[in-house]
């Protein structure tokens, strides 16, 4: 990792995040963009700042991204670098309504000048830790000598509106493990540089700090909810760990997810039973977002920033506002306004996300002796399925795609899929459940028991049904 990059509630750059942090000062301030009339809670970890180096009149998230990017591009002194090598990965879990996901990573993109793949992930509120670990893959793959990568996300009213809707806000500043229980949303961007260790010697550039390895999985238990057992956490944790050849006895300091909410403290904390073991009751376990407020997709970045950032001071940071603990909370949370001294060389930081979603990165010191890339392996295609006006089958798609098809009526998508409910469904979902069904039928596989938490889904998307985003939009209004 060359460079670092941050704009959040506690200030614009780096070193503010850290002089905040170490000074023991948080960003939650009361939400003064639009009106929090009709709601319980007006607090939010709210970028005080708009004067960023961004984009002028574009929207926030590109303005958030531009600036964190910019810095992070400096940070690493990517002058040298051929455009065409490097790379940018954006992760946002909404980003602002008035644009496009894919037109923030193109305007972030432009800004720093990267002209090699340019990616978009939205995964919810791993969004940005996700982007790290597609970063990852980017630089084994050889496809980029430098990965911009991170995320921005802004708080709206769709957003908050939401968030108070399910009761999950808290009314006080977030408190994670503690009370009063609740999360407090919260805004920002993060971007960091990631380069193979040889090519940023090379140049010259820092290389003492890394991203280790990553880990992915997902719940499946429950839309907003997590699993109670922690047991998805745990896999995404443990992955982690195995991507990076590293064992849980090696890890020094947890960064939390930590939103402060009863379900999610709890699961997490499970998990990292599950995965430390005896380990931990001893390992300290805090959560960034009693500084930060919950940044949404770009919450993982900022909290691995927050963590590498404490770990250069030879610290970790504080689980702020902890006024005791609430049932199932980490053993040592760092119950403490400033940091704490504490020497080591790797650490855990974990996302959770709607959707069951779960990410989780080992970062830390660079290891004195290069980790092994994996061998590749290869890649077969064993099914497929397409649903559209051409009907649902392989050859109806062929069939129209090589002569004049005859008129057809819509098919009939829960004929494909009867043991899903899609009433009410987005209609992009319902495609999307249909031909994910076809192309399981085409390959002749079943995911039942085990088999589901080896199976993964990849989904490209420009945007939801338009009558679905309206219907959504009429109920905030």
């Amino acid at each position: 990792m060359t460079g670092m990059g941050a704009v959040t509630a506690l200030g614009r750059g780096v070193a503010r995040q850290w002089s905040a942090i170490a000074a023991g000062e948080d960003g939650i301030r009361p939400i003064e963009r639009f009106s929090t009339d009709g709601f319980d809670v007006r607090l939010g970890g709210v970028v005080a700042d708009r004067n960023c180096a961004g984009a002028g009149d574009a929207a926030l998230c590109i303005e958030l991204g531009i600036d964190a990017a910019r810095e992070a591009w400096a940070a690493a002194g990517l002058a040298g670098v051929p455009a065409e090598r490097i790379a940018l990965v954006v992760g946002s879990s909404l980003g602002d309504e008035r644009v496009p996901l894919h037109e923030v990573t193109c305007a972030i993109g432009d800004a720093v000048g990267a002209r090699g793949p340019r990616l978009t992930v939205s995964t919810a509120c791993t969004s940005s830790t996700n982007a790290l670990g597609l970063a990852l893959d980017l630089l084994e793959q050889g496809a980029a000598d430098a990965v911009i990568a991170g995320g921005t996300d802004v708080l709206t009213p769709l957003v908050h509106a939401g968030f108070h809707a399910l009761g999950v806000l808290s009314i006080g500043k977030c408190a994670p493990f503690s009370q009063p229980a609740g999360t407090t949303l919260g805004e920002g961007a993060g971007f960091v540089v990631l380069e193979r260790r040889a090519d940023a010697r090379r140049r010259g550039a820092r290389s003492d700090r890394a991203v280790l390895g990553y880990g992915l999985s997902a719940d499946g238990y429950h839309e907003t909810g997590p699993d109670p057992s922690g047991g998805g956490v745990a896999r995404a944790l443990r992955g982690a760990l195995a991507h990076a050849g590293v064992g849980a006895d090696a890890i020094g300091y947890v960064n939390a997810h930590g939103t402060g909410t009863t379900a999610g403290d709890p699961a997490e904390w499970r998990a990292l039973r599950q995965v430390l073991g005896e380990r931990a009751a001893h390992v300290p376990v805090s959560a960034s977002k009693s500084f930060f407020g919950h940044a949404q997709g770009a919450a993982g970045v900022v909290e691995v920033i927050a963590t590498l950032v404490a770990l250069d001071h030879d610290a970790i940071p504080p689980t702020r506002n902890f006024a005791g603990p609430r049932p199932h909370a980490p053993a040592d949370p760092v119950a403490q306004d400033r940091p704490r001294p504490h020497v080591y060389d790797l650490a855990l930081c974990n996302n959770s996300g709607f959707g069951g979603a779960n990410c989780a990165l080992v970062v830390g010191r660079t290891p004195a002796v290069e980790l092994a890339a994996a061998p590749p392996r290869p890649i077969y295609v064993i099914g497929a399925g397409a649903v559209g006006p051409h009907g649902t089958s392989a050859e109806a798609l062929l069939a129209a795609l090589t002569e004049t098809p005859p008129a057809s009526d819509a098919p009939r998508l829960d004929a494909i899929a009867p043991a899903i409910h899609l009433r009410g469904a987005d209609p992009s979902m319902r495609y999307l459940v249909a031909a994910a069904s076809l192309a399981l039928a085409d390959a002749r596989l079943r995911v039942r028991g085990p088999a589901r938490e080896r199976t993964g889904l990849i989904v490209g998307m420009n945007h939801v049904s338009p009558d679905s985003h309206d219907a959504l939009q009429r109920t905030i209004d």
